[in-house]
């Protein structure tokens, strides 16, 4: 704030603010012209470039960098303009000036850009909704739900438990009754659980040479990942884990 003051005192003393003089404020104007030239050369250059390979690809990745550099060239434009409308004033036609060239460019150029970006928008939609981006997107959404499905552990369908049933029914004939048959996703495959009932009087032995055998000829499948058997003698109380999956 102090700065300011001081400012509008040499204003008061003096009749101008200092800074630059004529010659440097004549010099970096130069510079500043040559700088812009430079940079709308090089963004020509870089406009016909893109455009060539938008043509040649199709590609709405390149037709999007394309209109970028045609805007770049745009907005260098619109500033040359405003700035040579700036100073050349006439006094008849405009009689407050052309300070205004300025935003008024300004906001010419932003409602290009928007145009175009709107335009950019409404084409990728456009193809998004065609038959092969559905295809693609149908596609991928049930490969993303089927992958979700085998992450949480989804039951195997009911045909395949009831392969299973069977297997294990026919494993030994001193199985006298199956109580739990269940196939679950884990990954890619499936985990597998089954409690058989086998006689009371069994000997230990015996019963786990059964149950050990029946894990192996369920592993063998190629749907199934690990196996896990239980041995019971009975097979009226509830089934094993249940309250887990309650």
């Amino acid at each position: 704030m102090l700065e300011g003051f001081n400012e509008m005192d040499a204003l008061t003393e003096r009749g101008f603010i200092p800074g630059m003089s004529k010659e440097e404020r004549e010099k970096l104007a130069n510079s500043e012209t040559f700088a812009i030239r430079i940079s709308n050369i090089a963004n020509m250059v870089l406009f016909a470039a893109k455009v060539y390979a938008s043509i040649r690809s199709g590609s709405l990745a390149i037709i999007a960098s394309t209109l970028d550099s045609l805007l770049d060239l745009l907005s260098g434009f619109i500033l040359w303009f405003t700035a040579f409308s700036m100073q050349t004033p006439n006094p008849y036609q405009y009689p407050i000036g052309k300070k205004r060239m300025q935003p008024l460019g300004i906001l010419v150029f932003a409602s290009v850009m928007a145009t175009l970006g709107l335009q950019i928008i409404l084409e990728s939609m456009r193809q998004l909704l065609s038959d092969l981006a559905l295809y693609t997107i149908r596609t991928w959404s049930l490969t993303v739900l089927e992958n979700v499905n085998s992450l949480v552990g989804k039951s195997a369908a009911p045909e395949y438990l009831q392969k299973l049933t069977y297997l294990c029914w026919n494993h030994h004939k001193a199985i006298r009754h199956i109580d739990t048959v269940r196939a679950y996703t884990f990954g890619s495959h499936y985990f597998v659980e089954v409690d058989i009932v086998l006689p009371a009087d069994m000997p230990l032995q015996e019963a786990h040479d059964i149950g050990e055998h029946l894990q192996e000829k369920l592993e063998l499948l190629p749907e199934i990942e690990r196996a896990f058997v239980h041995l019971d003698y009975e097979f009226s109380h509830k089934p094993e884990h249940a309250h887990a999956h309650a």
